[in-house]
Parts: structure tokens; C-alpha cells; sequence
């Protein structure tokens, strides 16, 4: 039987109490009786782990490292054993008859990972106002009222989502991100997956970890913790067809966490594939009948509305939020991404699936511009969305009608033609026209894949002809992305991308030119 931790209780007595019959307080994760008697605590249904990461805080990253690494045949075994039923996995069918649900594993929680969390109220502050509001996951509420309560037991996994938290709200200081904080969440994520741990919070915590590896262009971990996020979601049965009543077995917050969760994964996945030769997407697509998250407000607020966003495709409204539009650009442009990469698309079925999903794209952008406009958001997270999916689609169709070699300038003119280019200058200066106050929620890595795009098409069109305006568009864009690397360090690779496609089509030009002299 499940139980909420954040009470303090276990519904039965331990087995300690229970096999000498004496009275249980059911204290949890420890009794008063076998405190009293310093003797071990077990819970029915709860396997004790608790020697798993009770080992020496190490003194360096390159330890930490040797720590979790595998160890050689015939050396001193691993003293890290799981907790986890393999019939989980083997026998789906008999796992829910014999036992039914997924142990609560026990473990020690690594002194490095309690230095990070002691601050975790100031911590939590700062992600509800800068990174809560882009890619809203977590419910606020819960977290508060339930998480941060100092009667809340703090297991492995909570430690582990506060310290997520509080990396990914740390701010770069130095050329590295791969800082002595984040290899020690990342070996103790390990650790906790070696021993066991599986929890929504441990889910939770990946995806913060993949958040930051993203913005900050920690690659391949980035590309390759996405696709762990996709398989912990799978191993926890959070995916796009849960029934009604599936939904029902938890309460509606959990259940709308477990939502998100996997649209939160869905979204890194996707961004993540923007890039690639060959997009290989981690998460399915939903279909058209799975819900969206409830609205912003309404979730932020913990309160229950039975007037719900409704499913993917429902027409889009900007009373619907920004988190739902998001999700709704994100299933066009894994749309767009599944198209790119089949190649049973002829080129004719291609062309008309393309245009059908520009318009879609069209239309969800505006509906997303007006939601933005209304929160006098700069930065508008569906809109740079739709403007990253609708640049994928131009790629494919040159590549596709025109077999475009790579110093080829004929996308550049359509991203300028369509509106994206302007778009993403506005854009860019709503948000430069505010570099004097702190950096906040406007400075999402979401935006930096179309700035750097709309950047290379103005690069290539001033290959052919010079534009005064096209260079106001291009220094605007390059202060976005020198601005939004005070935070995210992706901007200031992008910015490096950007210096070594100058000096190609300056070569290139140089030799146009020469060409033509001769």
C-alpha cells in the first residue's frame, strides 16, 4: 500500500515492533521503540538501503568520478545493491498480483548533497520567479506546503530535487559548468538508480539536471540525460495514454505533475534534436485526444478546476496559458521533426504536410504572441517555439526541392521573407531594453536555436546584397545572445557558431568577388 511521506506516518506497524508485539508509534522513517533501542526500522513494503551512499564525501569532482565508475574484474565488489524488484520489468503481469507496487528503497543521503540544500527556501524563491514560469513542472503549492515542511521526512530523492533546484538556478561564474555541484547530483543520481530510487521527485530531478546541461551546452550529457528522462518517465508508466481512471488512483496534483513531467520531457527532447543530422526522438508524439495541462494560474493557485484546458486538438486560445500553448507548439514541431526524418515521404506528400503544419504554426503563433502581449512577456516561450519549428520546415524544403549545398543562401531569404526574422528582432529588443534589471524569466535557452538561425539567415543574405536593415536585425539578435550568456552559457556558443559562419561567408564572398574581378 502507497503513503504520503510528507505525513510523518506509516499506516502500519514495523516489523521490529510487530515481531516482539509490542506497541508501534508507526514514526516514520524511524520509530520511538526502535530509537529507544537503536535497533533497525523496516516498514512493510519499504527495503532498507540505508548503507548505499553512507561513504565518505569526496574531496574532488575526478574522486566523486572514480567513486560511481565500474569496477575491473576481480576487484572489491561495489557496495551499492538495489532495492528493486526485477519482476517489475520481467513480469509486468505477475508484478501486479504478487506485489503490486514499487518499494520504497531507503538510503543515506551523501554529505556533499546536504551542503547543497541548506538553502533551499532562498533557492526555491529564485526557480518559482526565473525558471518555473517557462516550464512550470513542478506544482508550487505542493512544494511549499508539503516538500519544504520541516515535519516532511527528506529522503534521497527530495534531497536530490532541491539540489537540482538549486543548480539549475546557479549563474555562471567561470568558463566551466561542470562544477564540483553538478558532478556530485549527477554521481548520486547514479547512485540512487543503482540503489533502487524510483520516484516522480528522482524524475523531477533529471529533468532540471537535462534543463541545465541544455542551457549551459554540457554535450553529449545534455543530448544523452534527455533520453534517460524518457525511460525513468517509462519506468514510472507516465506516458500520453493514461485512462481517466489511471489518472484517478492519484491525487489531481500528483497526477498533473506526472503530466508535466512528461511534457517537460517531451519539450527537452525536442530542442535537444534541433540541431542533429539525424533527429532520433526519445518520447512519443501524443495523439489528439490527450490532455493538455490545466492553465497557469490554475495551477500555480493548487486549485482545482473542472473547466479544463482541454486535449491537443482543441483549437487554441490565449485564455488557455502559456505552459498549454507550449505544449501544443511542441507537438508541432515533433511533427515537424517526424517528417523531416521519414523517408517514405515522397516529395509531393512531404511539401503538402509541410504546409499544413506551417499553417498550424502560423496560427498557434499568433494565438501565442496575443497570450504574451497580455503578460507583457518580451520572450513569449510557444512563440520561439513555433518560429524554431517553422525554421526547421524552411531547411527541409530547400534541402528537399533544391538539394542545397551547404554555402547555399536561399533559406536565409525565407526566414526573412515569412516575418521570423523581424519577429525574433522585436523580440530581441524588448528583451536588451532591459539588461539593466536582473536577469529573469524572458532569458529562456528555448529562444536562443531561432535567434541563432534568424543570425545565419542574415549572414547569408548579406552575401548577396548589403541591407542596412538586415545589419540593424543581425547586431540586435547578436546583443540577445550576448545578453542571454550572462546566464545561459548556450548563447555564448552560439555567438562562437556565429564568428566561424562570418569567416566562412567572408571567405566566400572574397572569392565571389574574385571571380567576378577576373
Amino acid at each position: 500500500m502507497d503513503f504520503d511521506y510528507s505525513t510523518g506516518y506509516h499506516p502500519r506497524a514495523c516489523r521490529r515492533c510487530k515481531l516482539l508485539k509490542r506497541k508501534c508509534d508507526k514514526a516514520f522513517p524511524k520509530c520511538s521503540s526502535c530509537c529507544k533501542s537503536r535497533g533497525k526500522c523496516l516498514y512493510p513494503g519499504i527495503q532498507d538501503t540505508s548503507s548505499v551512499l553512507e561513504h565518505p564525501a569526496h574531496s574532488t569532482p575526478s574522486a566523486a568520478l572514480r567513486d560511481i565508475s565500474i569496477r575491473p574484474s576481480g576487484s572489491e565488489p561495489s557496495r551499492v545493491g538495489s532495492g528493486f524488484p526485477p519482476i517489475y520489468f520481467l513480469d509486468f503481469e505477475l508484478f501486479q498480483r504478487a506485489i503490486a507496487e514499487i518499494p520504497k528503497v531507503i538510503t543515506g543521503i551523501r554529505p556533499e548533497l546536504k551542503v547543497l540544500t541548506e538553502d533551499i527556501r532562498e533557492q526555491a524563491n529564485t526557480y518559482f520567479c526565473t525558471i518555473h514560469p517557462w516550464i512550470p513542472f513542478l506544482s508550487k503549492k505542493f512544494f511549499n506546503e508539503r516538500l519544504l515542511s520541516p515535519l516532511a521526512p527528506r529522503g534521497t530523492d527530495i534531497s536530490l530535487l532541491f539540489a537540482c533546484i538549486k543548480l539549475v538556478c546557479s549563474v555562471p561564474m567561470g568558463e566551466s559548468m561542470h562544477s564540483s555541484a553538478y558532478i556530485t547530483i549527477k554521481g548520486s543520481l547514479l547512485e540512487a538508480e543503482m540503489a533502487g530510487v524510483v520516484s516522480l521527485r528522482i524524475l523531477q530531478a533529471w529533468i532540471l539536471l537535462c534543463i541545465y546541461e541544455f542551457g549551459h551546452a554540457i554535450y553529449p550529457s545534455a543530448y544523452l540525460s534527455v533520453g534517460i528522462c524518457a525511460r525513468y518517465a517509462a519506468a514510472l508508466g507516465i506516458n500520453f495514454r493514461e485512462s481517466k481512471s489511471q489518472r484517478q488512483t492519484y491525487h489531481w496534483i500528483e497526477a498533473e505533475e506526472r503530466a508535466r513531467a512528461l511534457w517537460a520531457v517531451v519539450i527537452l527532447d525536442r530542442f535537444l534534436n534541433l540541431g542533429c543530422q539525424i533527429p532520433s526522438l526519445s518520447t512519443e508524439d501524443p495523439s489528439g485526444d490527450t490532455h493538455l495541462p490545466i492553465d497557469d494560474v490554475t495551477w500555480d493557485r493548487g486549485l482545482l478546476n473542472d473547466d479544463h484546458a482541454g486535449t491537443v486538438s482543441t483549437p487554441p486560445t490565449p485564455l488557455m496559458g502559456r505552459f498549454v500553448l507550449t505544449a501544443m507548439a511542441t507537438n508541432l514541431l515533433g511533427q515537424v521533426i517526424r517528417l523531416i526524418r521519414d523517408p517514405e515521404y515522397s516529395a509531393l506528400h512531404s511539401s503538402e504536410a509541410a504546409a499544413i503544419l506551417d499553417r498550424a504554426l502560423t496560427a498557434l503563433t499568433t494565438v501565442a504572441r496575443e497570450e504574451g502581449m497580455s503578460r507583457g512577456v518580451g520572450v513569449c516561450t510557444p512563440t520561439v517555439f513555433c518560429h524554431s519549428a517553422r525554421i526547421l520546415l524552411i531547411l527541409h524544403k530547400q534541402r528537399q526541392e533544391r538539394h542545397i549545398e551547404e554555402h547555399d543562401n536561399a533559406q536565409g531569404s525565407e526566414i526573412i521573407r515569412l516575418g521570423i526574422a523581424s519577429d525574433l528582432v522585436r523580440l530581441s529588443q524588448r528583451v536588451t531594453s532591459k539588461s539593466g534589471q536582473p536577469l529573469n524569466e524572458e532569458l529562456s535557452p528555448f529562444a536562443l536555436y531561432a535567434a541563432y538561425r534568424t543570425v545565419v539567415a542574415y549572414l547569408e543574405e548579406g552575401g548577396k546584397n548589403s541591407n542596412g536593415e538586415h545589419l540593424h536585425g543581425l547586431q540586435e539578435i547578436k546583443s540577445l545572445l550576448t545578453l542571454s550568456s550572462k546566464r545561459w552559457k548556450l548563447g555564448g556558443v552560439y555567438l562562437k557558431l556565429i564568428e566561424a559562419r562570418e569567416a566562412v561567408y567572408s571567405s566566400v564572398k572574397c572569392v565571389t568577388k574574385a571571380k567576378v574581378f577576373l
